[in-house]
């Protein structure tokens, strides 16, 4: 017999299956957040380059468009999330939850002197460095517990999920520069 993770039959599944899933799920959940970037610039006539990790653009945007290319990210992010929220598919709390990670790091980078995302936008919006975080962050933590109690997921989950979802995080921004990058 073969452990599972979680109370609910929706989410049961092994501990392998669980970290595995975790880290596939964050890498592409990571990579669709910098795609966001890129397409909404490609949508303002932009050019650039995407990487795992990063997004560069090679011509001067206007104002807006840098509002709205460095608002793409974090609203697929938290969009994913909400839909996941409230889907029945049995990765639906992993997608939730790597959500909630990928923003919280992002606030934390952010905190060392690094700003991401939700920072400059915040300021570009003129709203201070923290007002977009306390939404991203916020709703995701809020669809996260709220998922997870649902689900009566449990600590190992939320131990064997950490775990793949932060290695899946941190190999897209240790791939960052290593693999080829796309040309917009």
């Amino acid at each position: 017999m073969v452990a599972t993770i979680g109370q609910n039959t929706q989410t049961r599944m092994g501990p392998m299956a669980l970290c595995l899933g975790s880290i596939v799920l964050a890498m592409a959940s990571h990579w669709l957040h910098e795609a966001a970037h890129a397409l909404m610039a490609i949508a303002f006539g932009v050019s650039g380059t995407m990487g795992t990790n990063t997004v560069r653009y090679t011509v001067e945007m206007s104002e807006i468009a840098v509002i709205f290319a460095t608002a793409a990210g974090p609203a697929l992010t938290v969009l994913l999330a909400v839909i996941a929220a409230f889907s029945n598919w049995r990765w639906a709390p992993t997608i939730i939850f790597a959500a909630f990670i990928q923003r919280g790091m992002a606030a934390g980078i952010t905190l060392i002197g690094a700003p991401n995302d939700e920072a400059r936008l915040s300021l570009l919006l003129g709203l201070g460095k923290w007002s977009v975080f306390a939404v991203t962050v916020g709703v995701t933590a809020a669809l996260f517990v709220w998922r997870w109690r649902k689900d009566q997921l449990g600590w190992r989950w939320l131990a064997i999920s950490w775990f793949g979802i932060s290695l899946g995080i941190g190999a897209m921004v240790g791939l960052d520069g290593v693999l080829p990058e796309i040309v917009f």
